[in-house]
């Protein structure tokens, strides 16, 4: 028994000691890898005000360590993400699409390096608070730095989410190279803005029943699936994209015609050529049910101007000779010679000008080429320029405008729109001019080109990755109104090339006139509508004003626009308070301490015991 006394004695005096958390090695959280995205199971409602992440960075860390939470694919109508950039700078970046694109920063500058502690796991709280224009930085619960933002169009980036779903540890961009370096176990996200006592309560440990709680994960190593503990149903996984296939979408039905728009094929050239048929048969077999009267490519038909990309790409594309109007231009990704001696056969210059004229820029070239066909009482004119098409190019495409002004024109080259709903310029990474100086960008393109002729309705483009399509209104010179689209759904082949590519055709259903058109974004490999964003009507010619008749005028009073101001959010508190040590399971260091001595009482109770009835 006075081994046992003794034994008893010991762990008494063990317990006495306070109990801390597990060591970091075996609470390890959830690490992310280029190619694998993981996103929560559908679009917020409205878009968070309060970010809050348990993360922990490798030890020694100062690259830029990426995405912890972030929807961002290029551009969208609202888009959010917390992120380390460079140098570990912690940083709240959202877009805008409104009439204008805009995208503002809050970058937090002053917040230390070390602050954010490398192996070990740090707290982070950013809170955007729209009245004041600012937002609000917070790590291990304590205020660190108020940033300013470039702009303060903010009642957009509150009104709702129709982008992609939010991704953890990545975002949608082709490959997720900006994928999260470290580790994350914790991400909550709230409608409202918390206050800094609140912040320190959710370092301590997060609650469900918290007000106004949107989204709520912890997460492990190995997690790959999770419920949302908010109870919201945001849950958490995989995403392949999945979360944005449309399984009710209703098929457009009223509709006088259509053409079919194919962008970057080359990635299903590189990883399933077998798919090429597939694309090509899809729009023959549905030629008469859905009234393709045009098929448009939009070039790098392969991906490494390769025989074995260009055979099977060819057979695919012949299959609608004579049987259907189509249009080719030339990638970067694919070289003159071989477009011209793969495809720029008798049969393809035949069916330019069966429904119409056609012509080239230069015999034998199909880089540079236009026909014409027409649709009921519309006449179309398609003008198709090479990858950066030159100024003799510009110059010969603005006569061919002139000489058929009495058509509808549509403009297709390779590389114009980019993904932030601009036109490509020389600052830009993948301008044609990046390539050759001798090249001409969209800016030049529309400067002198798609901007002047009044006839000009709609230039389409490719080459820069992006899981949507994108859309740009301008008016031309003359008052017209120009529709700029980027189609390339290379992104989507490439990350789904385990599964057969998808395979993406932009489906525009025309009304009678062609005045109006309803776009659909469809994988004809797997028969789904990808994107609600991708599903969308606009206007391409708009109806003219009618004359108001004029009758004598009449004085109306002009309403009142008295509005109450905002009410200014109270700035962070930053008075310095002694934190509690957070746990996993969100218990602070002195519920361990009181257990600990808990524990102590007990033992030494039961070590008196054994000690007495010893004496007796």
């Amino acid at each position: 028994m006075k081994k046992l006394a003794w034994l008893l004695a010991v762990l008494m005096l063990l317990s006495a000691l306070p109990l801390t958390p597990l060591a970091a090695d075996s609470d390890a959280g959830m690490t992310f890898t280029a190619g694998k995205l993981y996103s929560l199971s559908k679009n917020l409602e409205k878009a968070p005000l309060t970010f809050e992440a348990v993360i922990r960075l490798p030890k020694g860390y100062t690259d830029r360590a990426g995405m912890i939470i972030s929807n961002y694919a290029g551009n969208s109508k609202t888009g959010i993400t917390l992120q380390f950039n460079s140098g570990k700078q912690l940083e709240l970046y959202y877009e805008l699409n409104t009439t204008a694109f805009k995208s503002i920063r809050h970058k937090f500058t002053q917040i230390p390096v070390s602050a954010v502690a490398t192996g070990e796991w740090v707290h982070i709280a950013v809170i955007k608070d729209d009245a004041a224009g600012k937002a609000h930085a917070y790590i291990n619960g304590e205020f660190v730095q108020t940033a300013d933002a470039a702009t303060g169009e903010y009642g957009y980036f509150t009104s709702g989410m129709d982008t992609p779903a939010l991704c953890i540890g990545g975002d949608h961009r082709s490959g997720n190279s900006q994928y999260f370096k470290g580790e994350i176990r914790e991400i909550a996200l709230y409608s409202d803005i918390r206050t800094a006592d609140e912040i320190k309560a959710d370092y301590a440990g997060i609650k469900a029943e918290n007000d106004n709680l949107m989204v709520w994960h912890k997460l492990s190593a190995g997690t790959t699936e999770a419920k949302d503990l908010s109870g919201n149903g945001y849950d958490f996984g995989p995403n392949k994209s999945k979360v944005s296939w449309l399984k009710d979408k209703k098929p457009v039905t009223d509709y006088a015609y259509s053409f079919a728009v194919v962008g970057d094929t080359q990635y299903i050239a590189r990883d399933n050529p077998e798919h090429m048929t597939k694309y090509y048969q899809w729009i023959l077999d549905n030629k008469e049910s859905r009234k393709i009267e045009c098929v448009i490519g939009l070039g790098d038909i392969t991906d490494g101007n390769k025989t074995e990309q260009w055979t099977p790409a060819k057979k695919s594309i012949s299959l609608m000779d004579g049987k259907i109007l189509y249009t080719l231009v030339r990638g970067n990704h694919d070289n003159a010679a071989s477009l011209n001696s793969y495809l720029g056969t008798d049969a393809y210059y035949n069916q330019l000008k069966s429904r119409g004229e056609s012509g080239v820029f230069k015999e034998g070239q199909l880089e540079n080429a236009y026909c014409t066909f027409t649709v009921g009482k519309t006449k179309y004119l398609i003008i198709m320029l090479d990858f950066g098409a030159k100024n003799d190019v510009l110059e010969w495409a603005g006569g061919v405008l002139e000489k058929y002004s009495d058509h509808r024109a549509i403009i297709t080259t390779h590389a114009y729109m980019n993904s932030d709903k601009t036109t490509l310029d020389p600052a830009d990474k993948w301008a044609p001019t990046t390539y050759d100086s001798s090249f001409n960008d969209a800016n030049v393109m529309w400067d002198k080109l798609a901007s002047q002729y009044e006839n000009v309705i709609l230039v389409l483009s490719g080459h820069i990755p992006y899981d949507n399509i994108v859309t740009l209104q301008q008016k031309g010179k003359h008052g017209n109104t120009v529709t700029q689209m980027l189609i390339d759904p290379q992104g989507l082949d490439n990350r789904h090339k385990d599964i057969g590519s998808i395979g993406m055709v932009a489906m525009f259903y025309f009304n009678e006139d062609g005045s109006k058109v309803s776009v659909e974004y469809y994988s004809i490999l797997h028969d789904e509508y990808f994107g609600a964003v991708n599903q969308f009507d606009l206007v391409l010619i708009p109806e003219e004003p009618k004359p108001v008749e004029t009758t004598a005028a009449v004085t109306t009073a002009a309403p009142e626009t008295t509005t109450a101001a905002p009410e200014t959010t109270a700035a962070p508190d930053t008075d310095p308070v002694s934190d509690p040590e957070p746990s996993e399971d969100g218990a602070s260091g002195t519920v361990w301490v009181i257990a600990g001595i808990a524990a102590a009482v007990i033992i030494a109770a039961a070590a008196v015991i054994v000690i007495r009835k010893k004496k007796k």
